[in-house]
């Protein structure tokens, strides 16, 4: 039988163990992907709201309340898109950090408006490439602060995705305009 030299040995009992990965809740698929691609290993993530389902209309049930309780951090788009969850995630906000997206990256001047309320900004940036690339930075920065380990890779991962998503932009409006 090996034994570990005793060097090795103290030198994995004396390196710091990688720290469990950040449990992201993200409320939709648009945000709960951004996370995932910044996040990469120092996350797992999962998302509340299933495909097919309004948000706008998305009420939190026992179950959903009780995947809110196990996230590190609850990431939402907007009260404008999950209306019904607003107060939910309110309460939350006291226990843990919870992000909304489009107030931590945008002001109102940024976004379209409502047609119906030009009060309220339209929150679906996922619709414009160039808007969507800039959410990437402040859940880089949450999860980053949350992981410090991982900070740098994360704001790497969030800087490499803008770059794509900007591409994407460019590339969407040259070819709608031929």
């Amino acid at each position: 039988m090996r034994r570990l030299s005793p060097i090795l040995l103290a030198a994995c009992l004396a390196s710091p163990a990688m720290a469990d990965p950040l449990r992201v809740l993200g409320t939709v698929g648009m945000v709960s992907d951004i996370a995932r691609q910044v996040g990469g290993d120092c996350v797992t993530v999962d998302t509340l709201i299933a495909p097919g389902v309004d948000p706008h209309y998305f009420s939190a049930r026992p179950a959903d309340v009780r995947a809110l309780e196990q996230a590190d951090l609850i990431v939402y788009v907007d009260r404008a898109l999950e209306e019904r969850l607003a107060d939910v995630l309110d309460r939350f906000a006291d226990r843990r950090p919870v992000l909304g997206v489009v107030a931590a990256t945008f002001d109102a001047a940024d976004l379209l408006t409502d047609p119906e309320d030009p009060t309220i900004p339209d929150p679906h940036v996922w619709m414009d490439a160039s808007l969507c690339a800039r959410i990437a930075t402040p859940l880089a920065d949450t999860m980053g602060a949350l992981r410090p380990d991982c900070a740098a890779d994360m704001t790497a991962r969030a800087a490499q995705l803008k770059t794509r998503l900007d591409a994407l932009h460019d590339w969407t409006r040259a070819t709608i305009a031929t």
